[in-house]
């Protein structure tokens, strides 16, 4: 089974220079990049303010992926391996900062349609936590068959010093494990 998808993504300030940089607009090496990252087929690449510094720098990505289908139940990974994967935090204990070099943040707005005769397998759960350090949130809402999730993380400084490193090792481990997560649909037997 496939599923169609359009990526949006919008990068400002730093991640914005990175992206231009890294693919200076050629949409046959995003294409690449994207598509090994993404596993997934990709038809067309658009993007935008390529030359302008002061507009967020634009891609998107439209293609098909394959859905998992175990038994009676369709596997999604809905943020398509474009959240943080690893968690490249993994010592047990830090004598000099983390530096991220600046503050970093990814916010997500996901739309998938649920497919018809299917339901959820289990519970999705909300998450948050937000203070001086850190932001994670995740959210998610049904209305008319679809299913919207609202995911951001941030963090909020640049440098954290050794004192905050297992607080921000674990806040790291919570953005990989439920950003990541797999989103189990089962068939109604109707």
């Amino acid at each position: 089974m496939k599923a169609k998808y359009i990526i949006n993504r919008r990068a400002n300030e730093y991640k914005a220079y990175n992206e231009r940089n890294t693919y200076y607009n050629n949409t046959e090496s995003i294409k690449e990049s994207y598509s090994d990252l993404i596993k997934g087929k990709i038809d067309k690449v658009s993007t935008f303010n390529y030359d302008d510094a002061v507009k967020p720098y634009q891609i998107i990505l439209e293609g098909e992926i394959e859905i998992e289908r175990i038994g009676a139940n369709l596997i999604i990974k809905p943020f398509l391996n474009l959240a943080i994967l690893n968690n490249k935090l993994i010592q047990d204990k830090r004598t000099y900062p983390v530096d991220f070099v600046y503050p970093n943040r990814d916010e997500f707005d996901i739309n998938i349609n649920i497919p018809k005769g299917f339901k959820f397998a289990e519970d999705i759960k909300p998450y948050e936590t937000d203070n001086k350090l850190v932001s994670i949130k995740l959210k998610y809402q049904v209305y008319e068959g679809v299913l919207n999730i609202k995911g951001e993380y941030s963090f909020k400084k640049s440098i954290y010093p050794p004192e905050e490193y297992l607080y921000i090792k674990s806040c790291m481990n919570i953005i990989v494990k439920r950003f990541n997560k797999e989103i189990v649909f089962e068939e109604t037997l109707n």
